[in-house]
């Protein structure tokens, strides 16, 4: 950064110089139109011969028009559009920088879940139950439970920790005994897709709050974000990919939590 300012520092004489020349030779020009535009509206000059003065009143008007568009593009279109190139390059390299592979609304059909799937290896979860996104993807968790070598993580709120459970049954307007009872269907749900010769699967309840969903598929993720208006509809979710630093920050989160929670069935 201090070598870009200084490189900036250093250019800046030489553009002051530039502009100064450029504005010196605009006002020569547009003197020279003036000029000719004088010439042009003296008739005595000109008896018998119009086409020359209509000649000289044009290449004048040309003149004096050109210079000053062109001031106006030297002086604050060129600025203007030079600071809109800077801003949008700077936009995408700060996208390409997190990863962002899409962003969404709806995070049951944004997502392309089935590509996600497809091959996956490695997946871990992090929701309050996910009641809707579970059953929606039943059978591809079921035949992702049947790779040997596969492993699925879920990580769950813990329905003992009373503090945790009315927080969220306030977030989602459910009676703390509904939430309790999402929780534990979610947990039997996701220990039922065991098979002593398939991947191993693992739930774990953790306690405190939730401000987001995570979904890891290998080397990719989905953060899907909860709303606080205690109302059913759509949700932002982003997809990244793992050479970003959404990924990173999904891996360091997961991890994280990991270590604060516990096995639910011990």
């Amino acid at each position: 950064m201090e070598a870009e300012i200084r490189s900036s520092q250093h250019n800046r004489p030489f553009r002051e110089l530039l502009t100064a020349k450029f504005i010196l030779v605009a006002v020569a020009v547009s003197f020279i139109g003036i000029l000719l535009l004088y010439l042009g509206s003296i008739e005595r000059f000109w008896i018998g011969r119009d086409g020359v003065q209509a000649l000289v009143n044009q290449l004048g008007s040309i003149l004096v028009v050109s210079v000053s568009l062109a001031l106006i593009w030297e002086l604050l279109g060129k600025r203007a559009f030079a600071r809109e190139i800077f801003e949008n390059s700077r936009a995408m390299g700060d996208i390409e920088a997190s990863g962002i592979q899409s962003i969404g609304t709806d995070y049951v059909s944004d997502p392309d879940w089935g590509e996600l799937f497809r091959g996956v290896r490695e997946l871990d979860i992090f929701v309050a139950y996910a009641r809707t996104w579970r059953n929606s993807h039943l059978e591809r968790l079921r035949d992702l439970a049947q790779v040997k070598g596969a492993r699925i993580r879920v990580i769950l709120p813990d329905p003992e920790c009373s503090e945790t459970v009315s927080t969220l049954a306030r977030r989602f307007d459910m009676t703390e005994g509904d939430l309790r009872s999402a929780i534990e269907e979610a947990r039997r749900d996701f220990i039922g897709l065991r098979n002593p010769e398939g991947a191993e699967v693992q739930v774990y309840y953790r306690k405190g709050d939730l401000v987001f969903s995570l979904y890891r598929f290998d080397a990719r993720a989905v953060v899907t974000l909860y709303s606080h208006s205690q109302r059913r509809g759509q949700v932002p979710n982003v997809v990244c990919k793992s050479s970003g630093t959404i990924y990173s920050f999904v891996v360091d989160e997961f991890n994280g939590v990991l270590e604060q929670s516990r096995n639910s069935e011990k």
